[in-house]
């Protein structure tokens, strides 16, 4: 008759050796990639930024006058078909800036003229005009020009479903991760075997196209044209696989 004490430690010794492979098949073998994808498209809107500037010696004027080249920028836009609420104040501000005291004027020595200073109360008014058609990108910088702006800061084309361009960028990004991924492994003789982490980059935004112009008389009216091109939105992930041996 067998020990009962003799089994059960024939059972322990059997069910440990059964367990040796899984312990030395270790931990998975760690694959990390950054893949990017980027999408280019044509821009369907386009963002224009403009500056009202106006002074006075009395501040009443001075509001006063920049209010009628606003209303002026309102109106002449709505002849394109833009919406008031398209047309959004992103500054506005008053200060006093006093005149400075003439130097004493020396004999035969002739006195410097100043440029552009604006002295008195100046009021600021800074815009933001979104355009739906960007054909209309030049044609609404000339409406603003002759309703008074006083500088144009810059042109901004974009894309209006953002999401679903940076949704079809991020897909490319995790496709070109993957590939990287695979050919990581099969180099080194591995299989990948789940995806262990993902994390999304950082989206750059799109970049403006630089233009700054200001205002001043023209010895011909020449109409405004700007080129948009196209938009390029681009995309990063980064994701950690698991891979084991493949043999």
């Amino acid at each position: 008759m067998l020990n009962r004490s003799f089994v059960i430690a024939t059972i322990f010794v059997s069910m440990t050796l059964w367990a040796q492979p899984a312990v030395a098949a270790g931990a998975p073998t760690q694959i990390i990639v950054t893949g990017q994808g980027s999408v280019s498209q044509s821009p369907d809107m386009a963002t224009l930024s403009f500056s009202i500037v106006t002074n006075d010696d009395v501040a009443e004027t001075a509001a006063s006058r920049n209010n009628a080249i606003y209303n002026n920028v309102l109106t002449r836009l709505g002849t394109l078909r833009i919406a008031k609420n398209d047309v959004r104040t992103t500054y506005f501000g008053m200060n006093y800036v006093p005149r400075p005291e003439p130097p004493p004027q020396q004999p035969g020595v002739a006195m410097p003229v100043r440029g552009s200073e604006r002295y008195g109360y100046v009021v600021n008014r800074g815009l933001s005009v979104t355009i739906r058609d960007t054909k209309n990108a030049g044609r609404a910088i000339d409406a603003a020009v002759n309703a008074g702006v006083t500088d144009i800061g810059g042109v901004a084309f974009g894309i209006a479903d953002q999401r679903g361009a940076f949704g079809s960028a991020l897909k490319r990004a995790v496709l070109d991760a993957q590939s990287q991924a695979k050919t990581l492994a099969t180099a080194a003789n591995l299989r990948i075997l789940r995806v262990r982490t993902i994390q999304q980059g950082y989206a750059a935004p799109v970049s403006p196209v630089p233009m700054m112009r200001t205002m001043a008389a023209a010895p011909e009216a020449v109409p405004t044209q700007i080129e948009p091109g196209s938009v390029n939105v681009q995309a990063t992930v980064t994701i950690t696989f698991d891979a084991v041996p493949s043999v």
